[in-house]
């Protein structure tokens, strides 16, 4: 630092540098929990979205051969 400074002002600057570091590291640290927390959101959206497709093509399946049954019975 410069000389330029008295000592409460220096003191001062210190304390505020030594607050924005720790600000930094939070916000980091939010940053971060917060990409993890929407990874795992995405993993989870993206099962559900594949069960789902799974149960619409089970469905179908299952009132295709309804309908073919029904075909035979009606013959």
């Amino acid at each position: 630092m410069s000389g330029n400074f008295n000592q409460p002002d220096r003191d001062l600057l210190i304390e505020l540098k030594t607050e924005v570091r720790a600000l930094r590291s939070d916000i980091k640290e939010l940053k971060d929990v917060t990409t993890d927390k929407s990874t795992d959101h995405e993993i989870r959206i993206r099962r559900l979205e594949q069960w789902g497709a799974m149960a619409i093509g089970a469905l179908t399946l299952v009132q295709f051969i309804g309908f073919g049954y029904l075909l035979t019975l009606l013959k």
